[in-house]
């Protein structure tokens, strides 16, 4: 397995003086052998997915060399809880041994929770919406971006900037949860309405686009969102359903669209954006509108 920098139990010197209940410090042993069928796993788990290659390449080095880092568990109702090392424990399954080392702590929720989330957050390999989550509870545990920062090595910009990717638009993160989108396309499309973010992400994944080009395309829907400003054309703030309705209709025809009512109050505009004449075409695809005979 790949060496850390730092290990989960020396953060507890950052941790203790930040979260609400003191934590107390972990000593190195004794390790218990405990049987894999005892162990639970934890609720605060931050990670959603477990790549399925790594855990087998994870199965391979343990059978060859065992579990060479013990998990972190506290006694639970039914035998014993993970706090640390989900992916060591299921490995160890893949592996077929029956047993794996085990520190054993006394702690209760609000410290499982934090230890857990450490020992995620170290590792590179959250995606960027499990990462932001993992700090956003840990915030709500009570600790600041700074002391987070300490613990996981980033600075507290970083940690905000990551935080950032919680208000994207739903499909949005859904793309960076699948691996469609990069952490990098998040933070150029977060300056952008929820709408447009929605639209350039369903263009950045069918074009396959990188940072750079999705950069470009979203700052040429800035200017030009400007331009019209500029002319007398605000964009109004949509109320939440109308909000919610214009990301619906974006999503499905893969460009933006806009709802603009008249100042008199009756009557409006229904306006959908397109760039180009092949995107033109597609909407109307879409909307069953082309004539098959002359396509």
């Amino acid at each position: 397995m790949a060496k850390r920098s730092r290990d989960t139990l020396d953060y507890l010197a950052v941790l203790a003086g930040e979260t609400a209940t003191p934590l107390s410090p972990l000593s190195a042993g004794p390790f218990l052998d405990l049987p894999l069928t005892a162990i639970n796993p934890s609720p605060w788990q931050a990670r959603k997915h477990f790549d399925p290659d790594q855990l087998a390449e994870l199965a391979d080095t343990i059978r060859e060399h065992g579990v060479l880092q013990p998990v972190l568990v506290r006694s639970g109702p039914n035998g014993y809880e993970l706090i640390a090392g989900e992916r060591r424990w299921r490995a160890a399954q893949l592996a077929g041994v029956e047993t794996i080392p085990a520190l054993i702590r006394d702690v209760g929720d609000e410290q499982a929770a934090t230890l857990g989330l450490v020992e995620n957050l170290q590792r590179s390999d959250l995606n960027p919406i499990e990462e932001a989550e993992g700090y956003r509870t840990l915030i709500d545990h009570g600790l600041s971006q700074q002391a987070i920062g300490a613990a996981v090595g980033k600075s507290a910009s970083a940690i905000s900037r990551s935080l950032g990717m919680l208000d994207l638009a739903d499909s949005v993160k859904d793309a960076l949860r699948d691996g469609q989108l990069n952490s990098a396309h998040g933070r150029v499309l977060l300056p952008l309405p929820k709408a447009e973010q929605a639209r350039l992400a369903q263009q950045a994944i069918r074009r396959v686009w990188n940072s750079r080009q999705i950069e470009q395309a979203a700052r040429n829907l800035k200017q030009r969102i400007d331009d019209g400003a500029r002319r007398g054309r605000r964009l109004r703030r949509e109320d939440p359903d109308i909000a919610a309705l214009s990301e619906r209709i974006s999503n499905h025809l893969g460009a933006r669209v806009e709802f603009r009512n008249h100042s008199s109050g009756s009557g409006g505009q229904f306006v959908i954006h397109y760039a180009s004449a092949d995107e033109c075409n597609g909407i109307l695809a879409k909307l069953n509108l082309l004539d098959p005979a002359n396509d």
